[in-house]
């Protein structure tokens, strides 16, 4: 009779361990869960490399506003200043619109028929987030794309996310590598980063030439020199030769 309770007592060991071992378990993936979440201070390559390509990004009064579908990130000069989650609504976020003697949506719009391509890059966000204005990605496509076709890297980004989402345009990923070339050269290289091995090499190729094409005809704008004089590839992002080693 005595082996029951000894049984019983190797039972209620083994039990035990278990779960210590199932806590201990539980807290390791929390703490990984949580290691992985951005916080103030981090670099903005570690947003990059976590969180990927964002919704939409633009700069904002000295900072650099990324957005992704679980969280917003703030940063200013390379480092994060502000991570806020979705379940912390408490937060206010900023938009590209001055809070403080903010520009009409008239204005706005008045701006960009002039050519300004920050405020046609506004209007574009507006539309694209539905904010101020009703959402309609067909018309943010266009105000992006005349921002763009400026040099404008905010837009040239934020319209090649909408061409490789397919979003107010037909879903083009060579398209979209067009611009995020064109954003990388100006200092963005996420969206280049995530659709290079989407793409073949020849449909890599092909963006290359048109991305120069289009740099070139803005070269050429900007110095008042002829397009077949502009020195076409300086812009492009290096990156694009180990691609084409």
């Amino acid at each position: 009779m005595a082996e029951i309770p000894i049984f019983c007592h190797y039972v209620l060991m083994f039990t035990r361990s278990l779960l210590v071992l199932l806590l201990m378990t539980s807290v390791a993936v929390a703490r990984e869960a949580g290691s992985k979440r951005i916080v103030e201070g981090d670099p903005l390559s570690r947003v990059y490399r976590s969180l990927g390509t964002p919704t939409i990004e633009f700069p904002l009064k000295g900072k650099f506003v990324q957005k992704y579908s679980q969280c917003t990130i703030t940063s200013r000069d390379g480092v994060v200043i502000s991570a806020v989650y979705k379940e912390n609504v408490a937060e206010p976020i900023d938009e590209p619109v001055e809070e403080n003697h903010s520009p009409t949506i008239q204005d706005i719009t008045a701006k960009a028929e002039q050519g300004d391509a920050e405020s046609q890059y506004m209007l574009a966000y507006c539309l694209q987030s539905g904010q101020v204005i009703t959402q309609d990605y067909g018309k943010a496509v266009e105000w992006y794309t005349k921002a763009a076709m400026q040099g404008h890297m905010p837009s040239q980004h934020n319209l090649g996310v909408l061409y490789m989402t397919g979003k107010g345009v037909g879903q083009d990923c060579e398209e979209a590598y067009v611009w995020a070339l064109l954003a990388a050269g100006n200092g963005n290289e996420s969206l280049m980063k995530a659709l290079r091995y989407q793409l073949s090499k020849e449909q890599k190729l092909v963006g290359e030439l048109r991305a120069e094409q289009i740099q070139s005809g803005l070269h050429a704008k900007q110095t008042g020199s002829p397009p077949d004089a502009a020195p076409v590839a300086t812009h492009l992002p290096a990156a694009l030769a180990a691609d084409r080693g």
